[in-house]
């Protein structure tokens, strides 16, 4: 099988293969966290986080990884979902708190969706999140996670209590929830 990539991909003498590489001889096994903080987990998300990269060196980045024998963390709803949410409306106490660790693979995420009779119907959806002071609370039951026994975070659908019954298209919200260090949580109160 012909590498058709690798073979239209900028050369060895390219600035930002040799600073991948460079970076890479340096730290021949990397932790997750290094890869985080040097922005090779996620090439493409804003600096501080990624790199800025054009889908050009975010495939520089993938073949340096490959040749050095490196892997990044596996987190696909913490990197996929919640990371560019995060990235895009959080604060900026809630980038510093989730988003390092979220890449490094610290933090494990997973999603929340299907709930019984309902399936993965969203429309059905039957959990809430109330306030209760300065917090929501989460009411409802969810019967399916990805790799929940892996993760230490969750993304969990709900819908509001309180929707103007001309709005249709924000009826469904996301929540973070943690993972109680003794077992998987339960959202009910």
């Amino acid at each position: 099988m012909i590498d058709l990539t690798a073979s239209l991909l900028p050369g060895d003498d390219h600035e930002f293969r040799r600073e991948i590489r460079a970076w890479l001889s340096e730290h021949p096994r990397p932790t997750g966290e290094q890869l985080a903080r040097r922005g090779l987990v996620a090439p493409h998300w804003p600096r501080p986080w990624g790199l800025d990269a054009s889908p050009i060196e975010q495939l520089l980045v993938d073949d340096e990884l490959r040749r050095a024998g490196v892997q990044r963390p596996t987190n696909p709803i913490g990197i996929g979902w919640a990371g560019p949410t995060i990235v895009m409306a959080g604060t900026q106490e809630q980038k510093d708190r989730y988003l390092f660790e979220l890449l490094s693979g610290e933090h494990f995420w997973c999603q929340l969706f299907s709930e019984p009779e309902s399936g993965s119907d969203l429309a059905s959806l039957r959990t809430t999140a109330v306030r209760d002071g300065d917090e929501w609370v989460v009411n409802g039951q969810k019967i399916w996670t990805s790799r929940h026994s892996l993760r230490s975070t969750a993304y969990c659908l709900h819908a509001p209590t309180r929707v103007p019954t001309n709005i249709t298209a924000s009826r469904i919200s996301s929540a973070r929830c943690e993972r109680p260090a003794s077992r998987f949580a339960r959202f009910a109160r």
